[in-house]
This record gives structure tokens, C-alpha cells and sequence, in this order.
């Protein structure tokens, strides 16, 4: 069995909706690009509603109204999708947040013009989707994470410090021991150049760490190393609002004053008392720093590479974060823009993600069945188990077989082709969702490979077209097989709910019958799975049992 990354998302999507009306994006541009456009579709009458679309330029001041003041909105198609071109010139094709709202057609939305914040009248009054994409087009696989390098567009300074920041790989890069390195620099005309990491993961509650190889006492009075959480569109959340960027940070800096401590752990916001816990560092390398976030604690804590504690620092006070679409952040850059008196750097050998709760084990698939691959693994009780299924060793690219999560340690996959070998994961969570923000959610299990076989047909026959009727369907747990076409002679007929626990399993004989009764006296509401394997096919179809 292996290990595996958790899973990633490269663009962060929210969706929020009013009285049923709902609005989302299908296709969102990567950062930088001024030749695609932005896709969504509605669920409202196309003719009634038009879309509104804004966009946020930090560069630019902040949110601007597209495609134009001319033309404020764009047209919902018949089939209840939109097109907003958003890139009509200046620096459009380097916002960082897009937004849409869905108005009723007798509706003007206001213009903006670089506002800093959009209004409550909108936010509160229509549903809207938004989107946030890094400020880079440079890519790095660094630590098992993904990161996007942040860059600075045509020499105008940005957030933080405000600096400019480079996506040059002298800038920022890995060397053959894998450890990375960011830096400030000078470009030769007199500016000094700063650096920043942004992950593709929204990792939720957990244990964030970080590596750092080299020095941070000896850094300029004006440099800043940070390590931190942060969601560009925090505080549009429809599920968990924060006007603070859900930012827990780890900073090393003397913040212009030689007299402070190096280091400081900060939940913001900063200036609440409480908030700011300062230590100092020394001379060490080597150095491990942590912040272990949970639903009612946050706990900071430093050491050196053999775990001979530096600090620790409970946090005690109320302003707790919820995760929502945040994501994990490293940067070097200059308070307050203020040059230093030499090249800068910082060296990191690591950072982990761990999540709160531990990854199930010993998980078995079955090879060799007939048509179907048994999952068995150490559950525990009280915890929800999610299964995953692909055809590579990647679990970034499986697909999840349960809907919702299930209680029991043992999975059946009836969907499955003959002959084709498959890698399944499980993942363990404390909620029916495998939410890792509204709940805790465990990395992927290793994997394990399985596969069936057809005993008694040919792969060509394998789920063959049959008559085969369920009548009536929808039921309430008693009904019928009706007409079989192709499947003849002795059988077996099995049936599934929706998270893969086997509730009929009968051998019959269908000569002679045109007609088998099922009563199912247990299940609850919802889809169900008949498998019927004959001598010369197999045929799966769905029944929908109502209550």
C-alpha cells in the first residue's frame, strides 16, 4: 500500500443562492489570460434574469464593472448559460476575484469604478457566485503541494508591504535537495524585488508545518518571512463569512526595531489584545514551526529539528476562524516597501499538512470475483468512511463512490467492467459530508488494487441491452421484474443502496417466469442497484424507493 496526497483545488468557486435562484461559473480563465472568457449557467427562467459581473483589480483600485458601462449586464441563452467577457482592456486579465450576480431583468446594477468594497445592497439582495485566482502564471510542485508564484505586473507595487513581487526562477526556486528558496532581491534599476508561494489546496483544520533550514535572526530590520492562512474572498462566504481572511500566521521579522523579538504567532485581527505572541529564536537552524488548528483551539508551537522546544502559545482568546476556501501562503517581503541594506533569503527544507483525524488502514479490494470487488478496512466507530475509486495511482484523479459518507468497514462495487483493474482509497471523517471544514476529514487511506472477472459470459455481453422493467418504479419497496429479453436459466439477483451495502441476494431460475416479486422490508428512501448475472449477460438498473 502507498501514500497520497489530499485532495487539491486549483480555483476556488462560491455559490450562493436566494429563495432557489441560483448562479455558477463553468468555466473560469487562468490568471493572465485576455482571450478567454467567463462561463456560468442559472436555474431561473432565462427571459426573466439577467447576469451582472464584476471584476477586482487590486492594481487598479479594486472592483469594476464589466463588460462596460455601456453594457452593465449580459444576456442569459435559452439554455440558461452565460458569457461575460471580462477583459476589455487595461488590466483585466490580472484581477484576482470575479464576481456575478443574477438581477431580474427590470433591474440596473450599479457601476463601479474602482470601489475598494462592494456594496450590501447587492451582496444581501442577489444571489451571486465568485471566484479568486492567484496573482501569478508561474507553476511549482514543491512538497508534495502545488504553488502558484506570485508576480507583480508592469512595475506596479501590491499587497503585501506594498512591493514588487518576482515569479523569476533566481527569485524563487528548488535546488537539488529539494529545499526551496525565496528571496529578496535587486533588479539592477534600483528595485528591490520580493517573493511569495501560493498553494492550489484548501487543506481546513490540521497541523500546518514548516521546515526552515536557515537563520532567521539575521534578517534586515525591514524583512518579513511570513507562513500563512489566507482566503482572498473571505468575507463573501455565504456558509461562513470572516472579515479577517481566516489568517493565522508565523512571522520572522524585527518589524524596523532591533529591540523586538524575531519571531511572533498572530491571529488576526493583530491589534486585538491577545492576538500577538512574540518569542525570540537565536542563532538555530534547522528550525520546525507549526500551528495546529481545530474547531475551538489554535495552538503555535516552534522547535528545533530533534524537537527541543523554542516556544508554544495557546491561543485564549474569541477571534477562532472558520476554513472555508482558504488557502496556505509563504512569502519574504519588505515592511512597508522600506529597501534592505543586502539581499535577503530564506531557505525551507519542508511543509506538511497533517490532518486532525488519521487515515484508515489496511485496506483490501478483492481480485478474482464474479462482476464485483469487495473493500474491507479497520474501521472505528463513530466515523463516516468515504470511498474512492480510479484507474491510476493518483487520488487526485478518483472519483468518489459514496455520496454520502457510511458508518460500516466494508464497501461493494458493483459497477464495475470485468478484466479492469482499479486503485481504491478510503478517507475517514467525523460527518456524513467528509467535510474537513464544517467537520474533520482524514487524508487518503494507501491504496489497494482489484479487479473481477466474468465467469460466466464474455466481457461483449457484459451489461447487454435487455426489456428488463421494474414496475412499478418509483416503489415503496415492493415491486417486480418484468420482461427479461436476454437473460435466461439460472441467475442471481443482487441488490445495493447508494453507499454499497448488498440488502438481496437470491439465486432463482428463470425459465418459465415472466415475473419475480421483490419485497424489501428495511431499506429507507432513495436509489437502489439490481445486478441480475446470468449464463449470457448482466444488467444493472437503478429503482428510486419512496417512503
Amino acid at each position: 500500500m502507498k501514500k497520497a496526497p489530499l485532495l487539491t483545488a486549483f480555483l476556488v468557486f462560491v455559490l450562493f443562492d436566494l429563495s432557489g435562484q441560483e448562479i455558477w461559473f463553468t468555466q473560469v480563465p487562468e490568471w493572465g489570460n485576455s482571450f478567454k472568457d467567463l462561463y456560468g449557467k442559472v436555474n431561473v427562467n432565462p427571459q426573466d434574469f439577467k447576469v451582472a459581473g464584476y471584476i477586482f483589480v487590486e492594481e487598479a483600485g479594486g472592483w469594476w464593472t464589466k463588460p462596460s458601462f455601456a453594457d452593465p449586464t449580459v444576456t442569459i441563452f435559452s439554455d440558461s448559460s452565460f458569457i461575460l467577457d471580462f477583459t476589455t482592456g487595461g488590466l483585466d486579465a490580472y484581477c484576482t476575484r470575479l464576481i456575478v450576480f443574477l438581477l431580474p431583468a427590470g433591474d440596473s446594477p450599479p457601476l463601479f469604478n474602482g470601489e475598494p468594497e462592494l456594496p450590501s445592497v447587492l451582496l444581501e439582495n442577489y444571489p451571486y457566485a465568485i471566484a479568486s485566482r492567484p496573482h501569478g502564471d508561474r507553476l511549482i510542485e514543491w512538497s508534495g503541494s502545488n504553488w502558484t508564484v506570485k508576480r507583480s505586473v508592469n512595475d506596479l507595487p501590491m499587497g503585501p508591504g506594498p512591493n514588487l513581487f518576482s515569479s523569476a526562477g533566481t527569485q524563487v526556486y528548488t535546488d537539488t535537495d529539494n529545499c526551496l528558496h525565496l528571496k529578496i532581491k535587486n533588479n539592477g534599476n534600483g528595485q528591490w524585488l520580493c517573493s511569495e508561494l501560493i498553494s492550489d489546496t484548501s487543506f481546513g483544520y490540521g497541523t500546518y508545518k514548516f521546515k526552515i533550514k536557515n537563520r532567521v535572526d539575521n534578517f534586515d530590520l525591514n524583512t518579513i518571512s511570513g507562513y500563512f492562512t489566507w482566503d482572498d474572498i473571505a468575507r463573501y462566504s455565504a456558509t461562513a463569512p470572516d472579515n479577517f481572511f481566516r489568517e493565522y500566521d508565523i512571522e520572522f521579522s524585527y518589524w524596523t526595531n532591533p529591540a523586538n523579538d524575531v519571531g511572533q504567532y498572530v491571529v488576526q485581527p493583530w491589534y486585538n489584545s491577545g492576538n500577538i505572541f512574540r518569542f525570540p529564536v537565536g542563532s538555530l537552524i534547522n528550525t520546525l514551526h507549526l500551528w495546529e488548528w481545530k474547531k475551538d483551539t489554535v495552538i503555535f508551537k516552534s522547535m528545533t529539528d530533534d524537537s527541543i522546544p523554542i516556544s508554544e502559545f495557546l491561543y485564549s482568546g474569541n477571534d477562532f476562524h472558520l476554513p472555508d476556501k482558504e488557502n496556505t501562503r509563504i512569502n519574504l517581503y519588505l515592511y512597508n516597501g522600506y529597501a534592505p541594506q543586502s539581499e535577503q533569503e530564506v531557505i525551507l527544507s519542508g511543509f506538511e499538512f497533517t490532518n486532525i483525524l488519521p487515515s484508515p488502514e489496511n485496506l483490501v479490494a478483492t481480485d478474482g470475483d464474479t462482476l464485483k470487488i469487495t473493500l474491507n478496512w479497520d474501521a472505528s466507530s463513530n466515523l463516516f468512511y468515504g470511498i474512492y475509486r480510479g484507474l491510476s495511482a493518483d487520488p487526485l484523479k478518483a472519483t468518489l463512490l459514496t455520496e454520502e459518507w457510511i458508518l460500516q468497514n466494508t464497501y461493494v462495487d458493483l459497477a464495475i467492467e470485468p478484466a479492469i483493474v482499479y486503485y481504491y482509497w478510503v478517507r475517514a471523517s467525523d460527518n456524513i459530508y467528509g467535510s474537513n471544514t464544517s467537520g474533520y476529514s482524514s487524508g487518503f487511506s494507501g491504496y489497494d488494487t482489484g479487479w473481477a472477472i466474468d465467469k460466466t459470459s464474455g466481457a461483449n455481453n457484459y451489461y447487454s441491452i435487455s426489456d428488463l422493467q421494474i414496475v412499478p418504479n418509483p416503489n415503496n419497496g415492493t415491486f417486480s421484474l418484468k420482461a427479461f429479453g436476454n437473460l435466461t436459466g439460472r441467475c442471481q439477483v443482487l441488490i445495493q443502496n447508494a453507499v454499497g451495502m448488498v440488502i438481496y441476494n437470491q439465486d432463482m431460475d428463470l425459465a418459465n417466469r415472466n415475473s419475480i416479486p421483490i419485497s424489501l422490508n428495511t431499506p429507507g428512501q432513495g436509489i437502489y442497484y439490481i445486478a441480475i448475472t446470468c449464463k449470457s449477460c448482466r444488467i444493472m438498473k437503478k429503482v428510486l424507493i419512496l417512503r
